[in-house]
């Protein structure tokens, strides 16, 4: 009997690493999975995901080739790309919730700030789709439980957009395609707060003030002086989406 017990214990020691070892050797590709999934649902257009290298023994990560597709009624390409983000994680709270992530951050992130034929853009969509509060929605029920059977829960202590820049395609206006202009730095401190917050909630704080930033830079730069007349609605549009999503964001 001793000698049963003894392994059956040892069966159930095996099966625990082997699944531990499963897990971690595909970590890279489940966050991976789980960026293109939630942040699908969050925006409201297909995100795609290059690589993912995570070192939990090392506390950090890092994420390469993401990118945000146009939103429908508009082009093939992009709205978004934000190369390589790099990313620290607290080891000691993987296995714990929330999963805190001392600093995220992201250098040169590119917009490609489009208008179509109805004087809309794809930056002024992806907004509504955040202001109409579909895509969270969706993203917290397929979100992750912790082992406690808690919906899991991240704390980010600072996230960071710098050095990036926005590129407009303004053709449908009757303006020439290739206007520049940079993109305001972004930082926010202690995103899902120290008890932190459901993925879906964390993802939609930090879009919309990238997305703040891109309407501002649009609004006030050199790409915004470009669309008057007929195209000014636009720049109104976009201004009154952001003010509206960064009131509820800084209450």
């Amino acid at each position: 009997m001793k000698k049963v017990l003894i392994l059956g214990v040892a069966a159930v020691i095996v099966l625990v690493a082997v699944v531990f070892s499963y897990v971690l050797s595909n970590l890279d590709s489940i966050v991976k999975g789980a960026i293109e999934q939630y942040g699908s649902e969050i925006l409201g257009t297909r995100v795609r995901v290059g690589a993912v290298d995570i070192g939990l023994t090392e506390g950090r990560g890092t994420i390469r080739g993401l990118r945000v597709a146009n939103p429908v009624g508009f082009s093939s390409g992009d709205a978004f790309s934000l190369g390589e983000i790099t990313i620290q994680i607290d080891p000691e709270s993987v296995t714990g919730n929330p999963i805190v992530i001392p600093q995220v951050k992201i250098l040169a992130p590119e917009v490609h700030y489009e208008v179509n034929g109805k004087a809309h853009s794809n930056v002024n969509t992806i907004l509504d789709n955040l202001n109409s509060g579909g895509g969270s929605s969706e993203a917290s029920k397929s979100a992750p439980d912790s082992d406690a059977g808690e919906p899991l829960r991240i704390s980010i202590g600072s996230f960071v957009f710098e050095e990036g820049n926005v590129s407009a395609d303004l053709s449908a206006l009757g303006h020439k395609t290739g206007l520049t202009t940079p993109l305001p730095a972004v930082r926010l401190e202690s995103v899902g707060g120290r008890s932190g917050a459901e993925p879906a909630e964390v993802g939609e704080q930090i879009a919309k003030a990238f997305l703040g930033s891109v309407t501002r830079a649009v609004s006030t730069g050199k790409i915004g002086s470009m669309v008057k007349g007929a195209g000014q609605g636009v720049v109104d549009e976009a201004g009154k989406a952001a003010k509206g999503f960064l009131d509820k964001v800084l209450k």
